[in-house]
């Protein structure tokens, strides 16, 4: 054989592995969303007060911004929120659990114009609107047990966190026993 046919042919090869190489990196990429399903919860903080430092179970797709937390977390029917801002809206959107995204930076692609308000609003089961509060304490009886996505609006922007509504006979462990 020719050395030029052989040069040619590793060329060739290089070329085919780099480019078959970079289409495999795109759509890994591509499966990387920045327009998450408003109703998925890919995981919690938990936490039992507003002083209590959170335990994260899988990868929240949370965006708190340190504006606002919620506690506790999972929860019995009372849910709390505090701020160092006022909270002007609260919209709780009822969620589906999945461990889908666990590997997903969520700080580097979630923002407060990430989800439409008038989307949250129209998917809200529990809305309330026109507030000046930095502290709320919601009744969330009328709910189904599960996961919710919680969103408030501060200062015109939309932050949100995600929680877990359990009944009287779900055991912690279970629950941090699924997204282990």
């Amino acid at each position: 054989m020719n050395f030029k046919f052989l040069k040619l042919t590793a060329l060739i090869i290089t070329l085919i592995s780099i480019v078959s190489c970079s289409s495999d990196n795109e759509s890994s990429n591509s499966k990387i969303r920045t327009d998450f399903d408003i109703d998925i919860v890919s995981g919690i903080n938990i936490r039992n007060s507003d002083l209590a430092t959170p335990t994260q179970l899988g990868n929240p797709n949370i965006f708190t911004d340190e504006r606002f937390i919620v506690y506790p977390n999972p929860t019995l029917g009372m849910l709390a929120l505090k701020s160092n801002f006022d909270i002007s809206d609260l919209y709780i959107i009822s969620a589906q659990a999945t461990k889908s995204y666990q590997q997903t930076d969520f700080t580097s692609i979630l923002t407060s114009e990430s989800y439409n308000e008038s989307v949250i609003a129209s998917n809200a089961e529990i809305k309330i609107t026109d507030l000046t509060a930095t502290n709320l304490n919601i009744n969330l009886n009328e709910l189904s047990h599960g996961y919710y996505k919680v969103f408030v609006k501060i200062n015109g922007k939309l932050y949100w966190d995600n929680i877990y509504f359990q009944d009287n006979n779900l055991d912690i462990d279970t629950l941090i026993n699924y997204w282990n």
